[in-house]
């Protein structure tokens, strides 16, 4: 499965969006406040998100993925 990450990370309100690469349907949509406890962690850093290979963005995505309950509940 391929996925797109859209990380608007230089802005004064970060959002991270993940999409599915074949439909495009968002699967994870994160704003701000998401944004910024994510990188409170330091489990994910901002220089993760560059130049990524396909192998990367699975590895981010699933990251990811394994953090959104924690972060969304928080």
């Amino acid at each position: 499965m391929e996925f797109v990450i859209n990380a608007w990370l230089e802005r004064r309100d970060p959002h991270i969006v993940v999409s599915h690469g074949a439909s495009g349907a968002r699967i994870l949509d994160w704003d701000h406040i998401v944004v910024q406890r994510l990188f409170a962690t330091g489990e994910v850093v901002p220089e993760d998100f560059l130049s990524l290979a396909r192998q990367d963005v699975t590895e981010l995505v699933l990251k990811l993925f394994r953090m959104a309950d924690r972060l969304e509940a928080a």
